[in-house]
């Protein structure tokens, strides 16, 4: 390709030179961003989960090694581009044409094993801006040499008779390779299953427990687990809890000896500390209520709230003397946090839009999933701030399209996010946090129409 822009040399001069070049480049920008846009879009129909690019990108680092020790690319396409195009067309039209099918990445010799690797990222990551981005600095990294070989007067003969300078940029584009898988690689092991089945997780210091649906509570505790004489516990501060039917106990974490046990009806998922049981109940018409009692002494019970149906109160989490649930109702969803008196209670976070669910709280941190049109989403922020950080992104559960059909006006369309959109099989549930760690259940949605439950943790 320097050969054929050179020649506009002889034929044009330096303004033929610079308008075949030019036209070079437009065609493998143009040609780049389409083929990286369309596999951008064939991954996220395919909704990649999260081992879709740690697998791809510890085979980006695989082809940028066999780039730095500059093996032969292989297999390698053998298909050329048309050489009739030089002597019949216009050299200017010639190289937009040459341009453009030398940007796919598909038409000829693939120069390096790194253009490869890139292609399956993209599909990987099913990201169109980030795909059209490197689609971009592919197209223009293949242009560079051409354009410096016909700037400098006998260069081009040099870069043909001694590749090492284009085996240097191959080498660079290599080292690049590296770097951006590595940080999927370091992305993907912060965060880890914890367990494939296991929900409603809690947490206090190294002790982890959670639900598992076949068997009831789980507590590990230096990496060894144990079952749990009842379901969906909570542990906070020395003591543990969980529920047998309607018999709530509360017991020590260390040694599982009861503090004490007691009736009540109703009784859902359970939040503790070293002085009070927080404790969700289910009663009559509808009724769902958010209690609090006293550890030191049980008589003592707040209501911290209380609703009927179709509004709705979800798990709760405390820390210190303050508690944290979600609730929702048919035109907003909120989390509230209160303190333990039933004083003090204030809407931490609502949106009219999104579903905010499965908040989990320590000491000021507030973590909480944001289940929105066009992604799921783990945040975690100051209680009271206004911004949250993501730690986990999905997509959505719902697929979003264009907005429109196609051929049709766009007038009044609505389209909330990007493009088409995947939906997801997997629903982010319940959190809990630590100072180092963030936990999730990620609830898979099978066809059966049983959800399977796992617990993800992630690095904050």
């Amino acid at each position: 390709m320097i050969g054929t822009v050179s020649a506009a040399r002889e034929l044009r001069g330096r303004r033929g030179v610079l308008t075949s070049a030019a036209a070079l480049t437009v065609g493998l920008v143009v040609g780049a961003t389409v083929t990286f846009a369309a596999l951008a879009s064939i991954g996220a129909v395919l909704a990649p989960e999260a081992q879709w690019p740690l697998a791809v990108a510890i085979v980006c680092l695989c082809a940028a090694a066999a780039d730095l020790a500059g093996l032969r690319v292989r297999p390698q396409i053998r298909a050329q581009v048309p050489e009739l195009w030089r002597r019949t067309l216009p050299l200017p039209l010639a190289t937009l044409l040459y341009g453009l099918l030398l940007g796919t990445g598909l038409s000829s010799a693939v120069p390096a094993f790194g253009a490869l690797g890139l292609m399956l990222m993209s599909v990987a990551l099913g990201s169109l801006s980030l795909a059209v981005a490197v689609g971009v600095a592919l197209a223009i990294g293949r242009a560079l040499p051409v354009l410096v070989a016909v700037a400098v007067h006998g260069l081009d003969q040099l870069l043909a008779e001694r590749p090492s300078p284009l085996r240097a940029v191959r080498a660079i584009g290599a080292l690049a390779l590296t770097v951006a898988a590595s940080g999927i690689v370091a992305d993907s092991s912060s965060a880890s299953i914890v367990s494939p089945r296991a929900t409603d997780p809690s947490v206090a210091g190294t002790d982890v427990a959670w639900e598992d649906p076949a068997r009831g509570g789980v507590l590990e505790r230096g990496g060894e687990r144990q079952l749990l004489p009842g379901h969906d516990p909570a542990i906070g501060g020395q003591l543990v809890a969980w529920h047998r039917g309607s018999t709530v106990t509360v017991a020590a974490r260390d040694s599982l000896l009861e503090v004490f046990h007691e009736p009540v009806a109703g009784v859902r998922q359970l939040a503790v500390s070293d002085e009070w049981l927080v404790l969700r109940q289910l009663g009559p018409a509808g009724r769902t209520r958010i209690i609090a009692q006293s550890i030191a002494d049980t008589s003592v019970r707040n209501v911290l709230a209380s609703v009927h149906a179709p509004t709705a109160l979800g798990r709760p989490a405390i820390s210190g003397t303050t508690v944290v649930f979600s609730g929702s109702d048919r035109s907003s969803s909120w989390i509230t946090a209160v303190d333990v008196t039933g004083r003090k209670g204030a809407r931490v976070r609502e949106s009219t839009s999104d579903q905010l669910i499965g908040p989990s709280l320590l000491g000021t941190t507030l973590l909480f999933v944001d289940n929105g049109r066009c992604a799921q989403t783990l945040r975690i922020g100051s209680l009271r701030g206004k911004t949250d950080r993501p730690l986990l992104t999905r997509p959505p559960l719902a697929r979003a399209d264009s907005g429109h059909e196609g051929g049709h006006t766009t007038q009044g369309r609505m389209t909330p996010c990007r493009g088409r959109v995947a939906g997801s099989r997997s629903m982010l549930w319940t959190t809990a946090l630590t100072s180092a760690s963030a936990y999730v259940t990620a609830l898979d949605l099978q066809r059966t129409g049983v959800p399977a439950p796992s617990l993800i943790r992630i690095t904050r």
